[in-house]
């Protein structure tokens, strides 16, 4: 026996209301006197709806409750919005100018005048051959973290982490073996170290 259409199924609950149309009415009465399946599920759905129908609706404030609020409503002081100022034109034409200004500037300065292409250079100098990753102690200062790392040209290349992790960067000329033994060495600074390569 094959399963009643699911279409059919769905207008179940409009059927337990009374709000479907006479051709709606027509196909599923006629699906339901063909299917004991369907008879079962519209019993349960009668069943739901006459207990939802049970249930008392909580009651309003009423129209006392109502004028209540009203004069509530009413005696508050109404706010006005503030006074709108004028001259934003003038700000924003002043940060248009300002904006083209700061990219000129940055193209003059970032221009290379040996002729050769390049537009620009990387903060960090050279590029980095590999990386080793540390955690700092923290009571160790800004100035002695930088006096360690300037020392051997390694760059701080992400971090931190969650979890307090930095990534050094290393020049080309220094290992990733002898960068993590540099740093394990200054024990007053790093905590852990880890090379990655």
């Amino acid at each position: 026996m094959s399963s009643p259409p699911e279409d059919i199924r769905e207008l179940l609950p409009f059927w337990a209301n009374g709000t479907l149309t006479e051709e709606e009415r027509a196909k599923v009465a006629a699906a339901l006197a063909g299917s004991a399946e369907l008879r079962a599920d519209l019993a349960g759905i009668e069943a739901l709806h006459r207990q939802m129908q049970a249930v008392p609706l909580p009651q309003g404030p009423g129209e006392l409750g109502l004028a209540r609020l009203m004069r509530v409503v009413d005696a508050e002081p109404r706010q006005s919005a503030p006074p709108r100022r004028q001259g934003g034109g003038r700000l924003a034409a002043s940060v248009a100018v300002a904006a083209v200004l700061s990219s000129v500037l940055t193209l003059t300065l970032t221009r290379d005048r040996s002729g050769e292409g390049a537009v620009y250079e990387q903060a960090s100098g050279e590029d980095l051959a590999a990386t080793v990753t540390v955690t700092f102690r923290p009571e160790a200062t800004e100035a002695a973290i930088s006096a360690l790392l300037r020392a051997k040209g390694l760059v701080i290349v992400d971090g931190p982490s969650a979890i307090g992790l930095y990534r050094i960067g290393l020049p080309y000329d220094l290992t990733a073996p002898e960068a993590a033994s540099y740093l394990a060495a200054a024990a007053g600074v790093i905590a852990t170290v880890d090379p990655v390569e």
